[in-house]
C-alpha cells in the first residue's frame, strides 16, 4: 500500500520553514486577499516566488490555497493571479469556487485542480460533479462517512482523496455556515469568519432541558491513532488544519504524524507532544469515528494542553499569587500552564520564575482564581519549543575540486543525479614557496555556513605543487553551491493535471421576470398568494414517501406549479437510498440542490433541479456552469454591482424568510439529554434554540435516515422592496419555513409586499 501524502498548513513562510524541516511531504499555503484564513499573514508575490524555490529545493509539494467564493468585481484581480501561480508551476490549486475552473482552464490547463473541503464533498455524486469538471483531487468534508469514503473511492479510483486527520473542526458542515456574516459581515466564505460559534452559548430543548457553554464549539480533530483505518479506506492525502497557528504547532504536528507513518515512533508516545502543542477540547476523533458527546467542547475554549499535576496550596510573596503544584514535566522557566477546576477554566500561569523544592514539586506564580486542588495543564512547553525551533534539515552533497597547473581551477558539486559545475578565471600556478594542501581544500570546501547544504565527500584532483588564492576557492565554492541551487529548483518538475474533465460551459441567461419560487416545510406554510409561485420547494421535516404524497395530493388541488423536493445538504449513503428508491417511482417532481452532490444525482436522473442557496453562487462563471438549472438561487452575501450582474443573468435572489445559516453534522438533543439515537425519544415537536448574548436562533431537525440539524437566522429578512429598486428585471425566492413548533393555520394573511 502507498504510503499517504502529508500535507501541512503554513500562514507565513516561518511556518512553512518549519513543516518542510519537521517532515512535511507537501505544504500548502494561501495567497494575500484570495483564500479562506484572511487572517493569517499569508503570501504576496515576492514571497511566493521564495515558498516556491524552497519546497522544490528540498522535494516538497507546494499547494496554493484560493479557496474562496469570488465576487464578479473580483475576476479581473484574480486571472492575475492565476497567471503569477501558473508562471511559478505548483503542484496544485485550492479552490472552493467552480466559477475559477473556466479561468484555469484558460490561464493554467497544466495546474492541477484541488477542491476544497468548503465544497461539501462528501458522497459519490458530489465527488463526480468535481471529477467531470476536471479535478484531481478533492478534499473530503469532514462528516463524511466511511461508508461513503469507500463509495467513493470504489467508483473514482485514480481521484485522489484528501482527508483532515488534525486541526480545528468547524460546527457547520463544511463551507456552509452563515452565522459570522449576519452577525458582522465577517464571511467565512470570503476567508473573515469571526468564529462567533466559539463564544459561550446555551442550548435549550423545549422549556426544561438547558445545556450551558460552548454549545457550538468543537473539539480539535487528532487522528493520529487512526492512520492505517484511514489509509485502508482509500485517503490518499493527510491533511494538517492550522494556517493560522503558531510555526510550533506546525513542527509538531509534522514531526509527530511523519514518525507514525514512518514507523519511527507510536501514535501513544506523539499524542502527548500534540496535546501540549495545541488542543482544543482533548482532542476527538471526527464524524468519521465519535459521536456528539466527544466532538462538542462545551466546557473548554482554547488550547487546553496535557494534564500533568495539581496544586497542593496557594499563597502569597511579594504581594502576588504563587502555588506549590506537584507536575511530572519538569517545569523551567517560559513554560505555560492552564488551570481547571472540574471541568472550568479558572486561571493559568505564565512560568516567569519557578522554584523546585522536591521532586516533582514546584513553586510557580498563579492567577488570582487559583485554590488548592485544581488541576494543572500544561499548555508551554519551553524545551519542546526549543527543540522544535532547532530542527533544520540539510541536503547532503558532494563536492571535487580540480586544482592541476596550467589549467583553470574549478569545482564540481552533486546532489542526488542533480549536478553542476564552474571554473574560476585563475590558472592554477606553480607555487614558490608554499602549496595549498588537500587538507586546506576540504576545510574550505566543507564550510558550507548558513546554506541549505552540507558536505559528505570531497574528492581532490591536484598536483602538489600547485598554488592558488584561498580566495579563489572561496568564491568557487559559493558560486558552486548557489549553482547547484538554481538547478535543483529548476530541475524538480511540477505535478500536471491528468484529468482534463468535460467542461461544457455555456452562457446561463433567463428573463425571470415574475417568477416567484416559495419553500415550505409544510403546506400549512403556504398563503394563498403562494399558490400563484412559479416553483415551489418542499422541505420536509421528516421525508418518508406518505409525505411527500400527501404533499402533492394536498397541493394539487390548489395550484398545478411544479414541485421541487429539497435533498438534504448533506446525503449520506442511507439517507440516498431512501431518496434515490422514491424518484424511481416519482420522475416528473424536481430536486432543490444545496449541494454539488444533489446537482449530479439531479443530471443522473435526469431530473429537473433548482440551484439552491447551499451552493452560494457568487459569480456568472459558476451559472453558466449550471446552466441546465431551471432557476439560480445566487448568494445572499451579494450585493450592488456584484449581485446586479447576477441578477441581469436571471438569478434569483434570497427576499424573504429565516436564513438558514449553518447545518450540524452531530445532535444537540443528544447533547442536552445524554440520550443516544437508540433512547432518543425527540419527536420535532420542541424548539431547539441556542441563544448568545444578542439572539435566541432555532434549529429545526430535518430527517431520513438520519438527522440533522439547520439553525436559521431568528431575523426575518424581507427584501422585496430593496430588490425591486434594482432597475433590472429578476424573480424572487421566498423561504416561509417556519421556526414556531405545532399546528398552523393553512391560509395566513401576510403579504410580501406589505
Amino acid at each position: 500500500m502507498k504510503k499517504p501524502e502529508l500535507l501541512l498548513p503554513a500562514g507565513n513562510y516561518v511556518s512553512l520553514i518549519r513543516a518542510i524541516m519537521s517532515g512535511a511531504d507537501a505544504v500548502y499555503i494561501g495567497v494575500r486577499g484570495f483564500n479562506a484564513r484572511a487572517g493569517a499573514v499569508n503570501f504576496d508575490e515576492t514571497s511566493l516566488s521564495n515558498a516556491h524555490s524552497v519546497c522544490r529545493l528540498y522535494d516538497v509539494r507546494l499547494y496554493i490555497a484560493l479557496n474562496i467564493y469570488l465576487r464578479e468585481s473580483k475576476i479581473k484581480e484574480v486571472r492575475s493571479i492565476i497567471t503569477t501561480i501558473a508562471n511559478l508551476q505548483v503542484d496544485g490549486i485550492i479552490i472552493s469556487d467552480i466559477g475559477l475552473i473556466p479561468l484555469l482552464n484558460e490561464i493554467a490547463p497544466t495546474l492541477p485542480i484541488h477542491i476544497s473541503t468548503q465544497s461539501g464533498i462528501h458522497n459519490k455524486e458530489s465527488a463526480a460533479f468535481f471529477a467531470k469538471l476536471g479535478a484531481d483531487r478533492v478534499i473530503l468534508a469532514r462528516e463524511t462517512t466511511q461508508e461513503d469514503i469507500v463509495d467513493i473511492k470504489k467508483t473514482f479510483p485514480k481521484l485522489n482523496l484528501e482527508a483532515f486527520v488534525h486541526g480545528a473542526l468547524c460546527v457547520s458542515f463544511s463551507g456552509g455556515c452563515l452565522l459570522s456574516y449576519v452577525q458582522n459581515g465577517g464571511s467565512g466564505n470570503v476567508g473573515a469568519c469571526l468564529q462567533p460559534c466559539r463564544q459561550k452559548i446555551t442550548l435549550t430543548l423545549g422549556d426544561t432541558s438547558v445545556k450551558r457553554g460552548y454549545c457550538l464549539s468543537t473539539s480539535d480533530l487528532c487522528m493520529i491513532s487512526k492512520l492505517p483505518e484511514l489509509s485502508k479506506l482509500g485517503i490518499d492525502t493527510f491533511k494538517i488544519e492550522g494556517r493560522m497557528r503558531r510555526p510550533e504547532y506546525v513542527a509538531q504536528t509534522a514531526l509527530s504524524y511523519s514518525s507514525v507513518l514512518n514507523s519511527t515512533s507510536t501514535s501513544t508516545k506523539e499524542l502527548t507532544y500534540l496535546k501540549r502543542i495545541y488542543n482544543r477540547g482533548n482532542f476527538c476523533s471526527g464524524y468519521m469515528f465519535s459521536d456528539t458527546l466527544d466532538i462538542m467542547s462545551t466546557n473548554i475554549q482554547g488550547h487546553l494542553g496535557e494534564k500533568f499535576g495539581k496544586v497542593l496550596k496557594v499563597f502569597l510573596k511579594g504581594g502576588y499569587n504563587y502555588a506549590e503544584v506537584t507536575s511530572k514535566h519538569p517545569i523551567t522557566q517560559g513554560d505555560g500552564f492552564k488551570i481547571l477546576r472540574g471541568l472550568v477554566e479558572v486561571g493559568g500561569s505564565d512560568v516567569h520564575s519557578v522554584e523546585k523544592i522536591s521532586d516533582n514539586v514546584y513553586i510557580i506564580p498563579v492567577s488570582n482564581n487559583v485554590c488548592a486542588n485544581d488541576i494543572i495543564y500544561l499548555t508551554t512547553d519551553k524545551a519542546q519549543n526549543d527543540i522544535l525551533n532547532s530542527q533544520f534539515k540539510k541536503i547532503p552533497v558532494g563536492i571535487g575540486v580540480t586544482a592541476i597547473k596550467g589549467q583553470p581551477l574549478s569545482v564540481y558539486v552533486q546532489s542526488g543525479k542533480i549536478s553542476s559545475s564552474v571554473e574560476s578565471d585563475f590558472i592554477v600556478q606553480p607555487a614558490t614557496t608554499s602549496p595549498v594542501s588537500k587538507e586546506i581544500i576540504k576545510e574550505v570546501m566543507s564550510s558550507l555556513g548558513d546554506t541549505e547544504f552540507y558536505s559528505t565527500d570531497i574528492l581532490i584532483d591536484n598536483d602538489k605543487d600547485a598554488f592558488f588564492p584561498i580566495s579563489k576557492l572561496n568564491a568557487l565554492r559559493r558560486d558552486g553551491i548557489a549553482s547547484l541551487r538554481k538547478v535543483m529548483i529548476a530541475g524538480r518538475k511540477p505535478a500536471r493535471r491528468t484529468n482534463k474533465g468535460q467542461t461544457k460551459k455555456s452562457d446561463y441567461t433567463k428573463n425571470t421576470f415574475n417568477t416567484t419560487i416559495v419553500e415550505c416545510g409544510t403546506f400549512e406554510d403556504l398563503t394563498k398568494e403562494d399558490f400563484l409561485a412559479t416553483r415551489i420547494v418542499f422541505r420536509p421535516e421528516n421525508f418518508t414517501p406518505a409525505v411527500v404524497d400527501k404533499f402533492l395530493a394536498t397541493l394539487a388541488k390548489f395550484t398545478l406549479s411544479p414541485v421541487y423536493l429539497a435533498i438534504p445538504r448533506l446525503l449520506r449513503l442511507a439517507d440516498k437510498k431512501l431518496y434515490l428508491d422514491y424518484f424511481s417511482t416519482k420522475p416528473k417532481i424536481g430536486i432543490y440542490a444545496d449541494n454539488y452532490g444533489a446537482v449530479e444525482l439531479a443530471r443522473s436522473l435526469k431530473l429537473p433541479y433548482i440551484a439552491g442557496l447551499g451552493l452560494n453562487i457568487f459569480n456568472t462563471n459558476t451559472m453558466d456552469i449550471l446552466s441546465d438549472a431551471d432557476n439560480i438561487i445566487v448568494s445572499p452575501e451579494l450585493a450592488d454591482e456584484d449581485l446586479l450582474q447576477l441578477l441581469k443573468r436571471g438569478g434569483i435572489p434570497f427576499t424573504s424568510g429565516h436564513l438558514p445559516l449553518m447545518l450540524l453534522a452531530h445532535c444537540p438533543v443528544y447533547l442536552v439529554t445524554g440520550k443516544n439515537c437508540a433512547r432518543c425519544t425527540f419527536d420535532g415537536s420542541e424548539q431547539i434554540k441556542y441563544t448568545d448574548a444578542k439572539y435566541s436562533y432555532t434549529a429545526i431537525r430535518y430527517k431520513a435516515s438520519n438527522c440533522q440539524f439547520v439553525i436559521y437566522n431568528p431575523i426575518y429578512t424581507n427584501k422585496f422592496r430593496a430588490f425591486e429598486l434594482t432597475n433590472t428585471t429578476h424573480g424572487y425566492f421566498h423561504s416561509r419555513i417556519s421556526l414556531r413548533r405545532g399546528p398552523q393555520p393553512i391560509f395566513k394573511s401576510k403579504s410580501e409586499k406589505s
